[in-house]
């Protein structure tokens, strides 16, 4: 059996289906087999379907990971949070974290749009991640709100969340730099667990990106989406540079808060 570690955590590595590798400890595999741990997973390979099959040009299987509920689920994501979902980029690893009683607690069948889109936005950044797991935290945020609520649509079914996005303006808005510059994957605190606005700041920031790109290559949203992920993949760093240039618009104004706010014409 295939071991991974991770500082004092051991981890069994299960094959688990063609889409996901399971890590978790010895104790936890038998847990696999139970029914509420099969639906569970089920849901999550439905909810990653919805995903692959806008047709991305990734390789290679996803990675959960399966840790207890607690202090080790917040080492191993860097949050504050005790459990639920959330990614984490462990070394050159990357995995979507479960907590161990996440199964006992997800309800599968007949759930909002809202909290489909939660769960989506976290296999979002599991997609993004296999073009480049070294963006911005900015974009890392924005491009998986940006898949559910604007590529799938699901914004259309989240009329409370749409009216809180009309209801922004530019004093609301947190700025790129902010973000970027209070927000590091060794922290245990992100701006974005801080800052109510912040996910939604940045949202509209790639929301305008693609919009952007839409419109001057007269591309898809879905092309244009997969135009800028690739554009990504090229380049681990100066990513801000690479947009300026490529949708023609300096760097101080596409920093600045008013190019979200434009965002909010496309809502």
């Amino acid at each position: 059996m295939k071991k991974y570690h991770y500082k004092d955590y051991e981890f069994e590595v299960v094959d688990y289906s063609s889409k996901f590798d399971i890590y978790c400890q010895s104790e936890f595999k038998e847990w696999l087999k139970l029914d509420k741990w099969k639906s569970f997973l089920s849901f999550q390979e439905a909810l990653l379907d919805e995903i692959l099959d806008l047709g991305f040009n990734i390789d290679g299987k996803f990675n959960i990971m399966i840790a207890t509920k607690g202090d080790e689920f917040k080492e191993i994501t860097k949050t504050p949070y005790e459990g639920g979902i959330c990614d984490a980029i462990l070394g050159d690893d990357v995995f979507l974290v479960f907590d161990d009683l996440i199964a006992e607690n997800c309800i599968c069948e007949n759930i909002p749009s809202s909290k489909k889109k939660m769960i989506i936005h976290e296999w979002a950044h599991m997609v993004v991640y296999k073009y480049n797991h070294k963006l911005t935290h900015t974009l890392n945020e924005g491009l998986a709100d940006l898949i559910p609520l604007y590529i799938l649509d699901y914004q259309n079914f989240m009329p409370e969340y749409v009216e809180k996005l009309k209801s922004l303006n530019i004093d609301d808005i947190v700025s790129v730099d902010y973000i970027d510059e209070n927000t590091a994957l060794d922290d245990d605190l992100t701006v974005c667990a801080q800052n109510k606005h912040s996910y939604l700041s940045c949202y509209l920031f790639v929301l305008n990106i693609i919009k952007n790109i839409e419109i001057k290559f007269n591309k898809s949203k879905l092309d244009a989406l997969l135009f800028f992920l690739e554009l990504m993949r090229k380049h681990e760093k100066h990513h801000y540079e690479v947009i300026s240039e490529i949708i023609d618009l300096s760097l101080e104004k596409l920093k600045f808060n008013e190019f979200q706010i434009d965002a909010l014409e496309h809502i």
